[in-house]
């Protein structure tokens, strides 16, 4: 979809560039400044008005996570081109109009009609008296609702007397940016792409039927119905003609529903915004999860058993077909069914931790509502046809076999959870070898015990081995020798490597610098541009980039030309508590956003360029060319 948005922009520019060219620019911009005199080292504010003829519009000074529109950007340069003028901060603006951009799908901020923008100009420190000339560039993009037109810089002339003396009181430059208006930027700091929240709700929809499929689960739809269907019975005998069992079947719904989205509801006020990131890579909660996922597999497994507290079971235990008697039951489903339930409802909490702003608390309950629902939804559906229950496939000997194989699969998972907190802590010891050995192991074991060679717990087939059982053995056994193959440091498939702790060293040998302080003072000195990659010691992403894409001679090259500063937001081996609690500020004060990896580039100045996420960086030609474009 990113290549046809930009294909679609290019054919947009392509097809409109000659009525630009025959019409000129729709931008009309006229600069005043005031005050009178400066000091060297003191500021004042300028502002630029701006009419749009119609019915073009151009787009806010903010600059919206890739993909997204051109900002509209203002800098300086003085006529001696030795830096004496410079734009210090971020430009203030009138208030930009939201508007939902069909080309990127997503709410962005625009200026129609007419427009004021404000900026802090400085003078540098060593400015002579006399009168300093300069230009004022702004630089926007004009739009309208069937194309863009190529991006346009206007250059206004600028006139300053310096006078000889010390910067005074209220005129330095930090104190003219705050007397800049600063308008509420449409579109930073949350997403509102119908790209990322259809995508979202369909997965969390896929994800509750695929949930009954699973052998905590589908087993459960035919007892539940009938115990249903008893009820049912037992009330026509007092009450005269039976009622139906959808009354039944929709207060078990509610309760399935209700649990679920609890839970929702739990991550958003615990976890919201920048805390769910660090709730994920929590190194308590990830050995908790470890242990968890360690039961869950063994009682996949039948090696050990999960009961429900007694009062859980006296509340589900009525028989009298009482409201809270049904509501309990749905708890005592979820409960029941959490040993399968649990991978998939965390990869959705993860999914929706990921996002930020607004969304950071409204995804979490949405995406638990739309799997209950997906989850509680053949109860209903079958009270209503019973005769479809009569088609159910019956559980039996395969739905154990699959129960247990996902033992194992849960096993595995416990892996990553573990590996987490090691890395938080810096402890060394589930390195990339050991985390592969001990995979392949428990994969190894796993065909194994499907073959019916390994005894494990009390499920473990016997009888006639089938092609299906003996097919997944195989797969399992070969995902092991697989896993076995990259011990010795030989090169997995990257989907593997992704979720790996991180190699010895990096694996593109390029340096970076720790913080973003010493990279300006290294591309002020060599006149280079800043790449800044924000990173995270339990990223698995941002590793995926690191290890499949930098190192790559499409970007690797072009890197090389930057100054490079990789900033951690979480603690451990590159990073103590402080530095990381830094970095994470300045990443969601810089781009309203906490979501990683992050990658930026950025002027000496430390005026961001540009800046885009792994939905580009993962692939190495969209990534290159986002530098390479950013760079110009």
């Amino acid at each position: 979809m990113r290549l046809l948005c930009r294909f679609i922009a290019l054919f947009a520019i392509a097809f409109t560039a000659p009525f630009a060219l025959a019409q000129g620019n729709p931008v009309h911009l006229t600069l005043e400044r005031d005050g009178g005199a400066l000091h060297p080292g003191e500021a004042t504010k300028i502002r630029i008005k701006a009419t749009i003829d119609a019915p073009y519009h151009i787009y806010s000074t903010v600059q919206l996570p890739d993909p997204a529109p051109l900002a509209t950007t203002i800098s300086a340069d003085d006529a001696s081109e030795k830096g004496l003028l410079s734009i210090s901060g971020a430009p203030g603006e009138s208030a930009p109009k939201p508007k939902f951009d069909k080309g990127f799908s997503k709410d962005v901020g625009i200026h129609e009609g007419t427009a004021t923008f404000e900026a802090a100009l400085s003078v540098s420190p060593i400015a002579t008296p006399g009168t300093l000339s300069g230009t004022i560039s702004v630089r926007s993009q004009a739009c309208d609702d069937r194309g863009c037109l190529p991006p346009k810089t206007v250059r206004l002339p600028v006139t300053i007397p310096i006078e000889a003396g010390q910067p005074r009181a209220g005129a330095a430059p930090s104190d003219i940016q705050k007397q800049l208006t600063v308008a509420s930027a449409v579109g930073a700091g949350q997403n509102t792409n119908q790209q990322d929240w259809l995508p979202f709700v369909a997965t969390a929809f896929v994800a509750g039927l695929v949930t009954l499929l699973t052998p905590c689960v589908f087993p459960l739809i035919p007892v539940t119905l009938a115990f249903f269907t008893k009820l049912a019975t037992q009330d026509s005998k007092a009450t005269g003609p039976a009622p139906s069992i959808l009354k039944y079947s929709l207060l078990y719904a509610l309760g399935i529903v209700a649990c679920f989205t609890g839970l929702g509801v739990i991550l958003s006020v615990v976890a919201g915004g920048t805390a769910a990131r660090d709730f994920a890579i929590n190194p308590w909660v990830n050995l908790v999860f470890t242990g968890l996922f360690v039961i869950f597999g063994l009682a996949l497994l039948e090696v050990t058993e999960i009961r429900l507290p007694a009062k859980v079971q006296q509340l589900s235990a009525s028989r009298n077909g009482s409201t809270l008697g049904i509501l309990g039951m749905g708890l005592t489903f979820v409960v029941s069914a959490f040993t399968c339930t649990a991978p998939i409802v965390g990869s959705l909490l993860v999914l929706a931790a990921n996002a930020t702003g607004v969304a950071a608390f409204v995804k979490p309950i949405i995406g638990m509502l739309v799997f209950s629902t997906a989850l509680a939804l053949p109860f209903v559906l079958l009270s209503l046809f019973p005769g479809l229950l009569a088609r159910l496939p019956k559980s039996g000997a395969w739905l154990t076999t699959l129960k247990g194989a996902m033992g194992f699969l849960e096993l595995a998972a416990a892996l990553k959870f573990l590996s987490t907190a090691d890395i938080y802590w810096n402890w060394q010891l589930l390195t990339r070898p050991a985390y592969l050995a001990i995979t392949s192991l428990i994969l190894i074991a796993g065909g194994l015990w499907l073959l019916g060679t390994l005894n494990v717990g009390f499920n473990t087939p016997t009888g006639k081995l089938t092609k299906a059982r003996g097919a997944w053995a195989a797969l399992f056994i070969f995902a092991g020798l697989y896993c076995l193959y990259g011990v010795s440091g030989r090169p997995v498939v990257r989907f593997i490597g992704q979720f790996l702790p991180p190699p010895p060293k990096s694996a593109t040998d390029l340096s970076f610098l720790p913080t973003l302080t010493a990279g300006k003072s290294v591309a002020d000195a060599t006149k280079q541009l800043i790449f800044v990659d924000i990173t995270g010691h339990t990223c698995t992403n941002c590793r995926d980039v690191e290890e499949h894409v930098m190192g790559e001679p499409e970007v690797k090259p072009l890197l090389e030309k930057m100054v490079r500063v990789r900033l951690f937001t979480d603690p451990g081996e590159n990073a103590t508590s402080d530095e990381a609690a830094v970095n994470a500020k300045y990443q969601l004060d810089t781009f309203k956003d906490a979501t990683l990896p992050r990658y930026a580039v950025l002027d000496a100045s430390g005026k961001v360029l540009g800046t885009t996420d792994y939905t580009t960086a993962k692939d190495v030609n969209s990534f290159a060319k986002w530098l390479s474009d950013t760079a110009k």
